[in-house]
């Protein structure tokens, strides 16, 4: 266990236009195609989405992390490490955590790097920024910071990604207070037979860019994530087993938030009490990267957890990559 690492802010930015269910089966009416099953599979209601040109992932990234930082009453000086998370970073080059250093002011030693890896992206980069602080002797907070636009490439003619996605940003403080809290256990799962199945470009960039290959919207394939719940299924009870904990000992599970479908079958398969079960995408669209992050900052904001209390994150990646991880609040 990585312990003296507490989670000590989240905090969430999401556009302000707020469309429904009504916009996308309409949409799709008119193409011919019932996209109810497809919503109601995914649980969706409401999403937040982005209008226009003058907000992005990183605009909503920085919004995010002020706020953050203002909310536990620190400045730039007191971050370390800056670490950004997107499938959809506003830039290749700088890295966007260099433009969000720069927006915050941080200070000159601050250790700024960005990490794609897709929807399970800030999972990874809260524990790597956890084990930095853990070996680091000269680093006491990170700032990690989830932010994806996705309905940027939206196809407008392809039900599920048109209508599933928000777009949202989720900050995160990590701090090294020699408490009780901290990282306990991480289990991950690499598949890469769907490697073909979610992509972007989708003939990659050297084609998009040299020989004009079309890349304005995502390639989707079939792709459902249902393999990954057996996955899920077996390292949550890996987890608990080798440390010696229940069911009940987990106050709160943050799953993915891709499909309600999918919680609601780890749910039957684990026999899940549904109310520590958090879920906000059908008020928040399905938010990538951030997904299980909005959770928790929905839990934390709704009074569900306290100081000590154990929390479970499960989630996936397109391609695909999934993980399992425990935390003591």
């Amino acid at each position: 266990m990585l312990e003296g690492i507490s989670i000590k802010q989240v905090s969430i930015y999401c556009p302000e236009r707020v469309i429904n269910n009504q916009y996308f089966i309409d949409h799709f009416q008119k193409q011919g195609i019932d996209i109810k099953r497809i919503l109601k599979k995914t649980g969706r209601k409401n999403r937040h989405v982005i209008e226009g040109t003058k907000e992005n992932s990183l605009t909503m990234a920085i919004n995010a992390a002020q706020q953050a930082i203002d909310a536990a009453s620190l400045n730039s000086a007191d971050i370390d490490l800056i670490l950004f998370s997107s499938s959809t970073p506003e830039y290749l080059s700088p890295t966007n955590s260099l433009l969000i250093h720069k927006a915050i002011k941080g200070k000159d030693d601050t250790l700024c790097y960005d990490l794609n890896g897709n929807c399970i992206g800030m999972f990874i980069a809260v524990e790597q920024a956890a084990r930095t602080l853990y070996d680091d002797p000269d680093r006491d907070r990170a700032l990690v910071i989830g932010s994806d636009f996705l309905n940027l490439w939206a196809d407008p003619s392809h039900p599920i990604t048109y209508s599933i996605f928000g777009d949202a940003a989720v900050a995160l403080i990590l701090e090294k207070d020699h408490s009780e809290s901290g990282l306990i256990d991480v289990r991950y799962l690499s598949d890469s037979r769907f490697t073909e199945e979610i992509v972007y470009p989708a003939q990659g960039l050297a084609k998009s860019l040299r020989d004009g290959a079309e890349h304005r919207y995502l390639h989707w394939g079939r792709f459902s994530g249902i393999d990954s719940v057996r996955f899920a299924e077996a390292s949550i009870v890996e987890l608990l087993n080798k440390h010696h904990l229940t069911f009940e000992d987990i106050q709160v599970f943050c799953f993915s938030q891709f499909t309600l479908a999918n919680i609601k079958l780890l749910q039957a398969k684990l026999n899940l009490d549904q109310h520590k079960i958090i879920y906000v995408a059908d008020e928040y669209g399905y938010t990538g990267t951030s997904s299980p992050f909005l959770a928790l900052y929905c839990a934390i904001e709704h009074g569900l957890i306290k100081r000590g209390d154990n929390l479970l994150f499960w989630t996936l990646g397109s391609g695909y990559q999934a993980g399992s991880m425990l935390w003591r609040y």
